[in-house]
């Protein structure tokens, strides 16, 4: 059997971006942002698997796209990218503490007890009975929400629960899919940069190769 390294060492930039958008797409589908009760789990008829999809684009576009003339300015758009995918995760974790409350979670295995906080996502506005004892009791959100046996419906105006749901998302996945760019630009840029040779062009020439050795 032939060796296979061959074929593999040149193209750690290709393995390092396929690895990235899997990892990517795997936190995006089972990360921290998954385990939130969040107000509303889906749109209707629409599943965020499609996410997937958006999170796999960078990395085709990038594959196909980068070339000797645009590595180096790709080097320069992926430090971009790492910045804005800072910031967006600067501001989804602003949004978290701002919206973010906890509930007591009892758990138990075998003869082990221990509580574990659920993260509920709270609101902007206060239903009016919220609001009513709050004036009267001056008590704090988490404390109104711990009397209304966690549930959050009671205690904010389900709309701006939504909308707070949404701002955490679009930053949440703002800081993935610029996260994914970055690897994935600085990945095939650099070896672009290392081989001087387009990452779609090496592996064109790599794959007619093997396939000509083979027959």
């Amino acid at each position: 059997m032939h060796s296979l390294r061959p074929i593999f060492m040149p193209m750690l930039g290709l393995i390092s971006a396929v690895v990235a958008t899997l990892a990517a797409v795997l936190t995006a589908v089972f990360g921290p942002f998954k385990r939130l009760r969040l107000p509303v789990e889906s749109a209707p008829g629409l599943s965020r698997g499609v996410l997937n999809v958006v999170l796999f684009a960078p990395f085709l576009i990038c594959f196909l796209l980068v070339d000797p003339t645009w590595a180096r300015p790709a080097l320069v758009a992926a430090l971009v990218a790492l910045v804005v995918g800072f910031i967006c995760y600067q501001r989804y974790a602003g949004e978290l503490s701002s919206n973010g409350y906890t509930k007591p979670h009892a758990r138990r295995f075998l003869w082990l007890q221990w509580n574990k906080d659920e993260v509920l996502i709270g609101g902007t506005e206060l239903t009016a009975d919220a609001t009513a004892r709050k004036v009267q009791t001056h008590a704090t959100e988490q404390k109104l929400l711990a009397e209304a046996e966690y549930k959050p419906d009671e205690i904010w105006v389900r709309s701006s629960r939504v909308g707070a749901q949404l701002r955490m998302e679009r930053w949440y996945y703002g800081f993935i899919l610029c996260s994914v760019l970055s690897v994935v630009l600085a990945a095939l840029a650099g070896q672009t940069i290392l081989s001087g040779e387009a990452p779609l062009a090496m592996a064109q020439r790599l794959w007619h190769e093997r396939t000509s050795h083979i027959k």
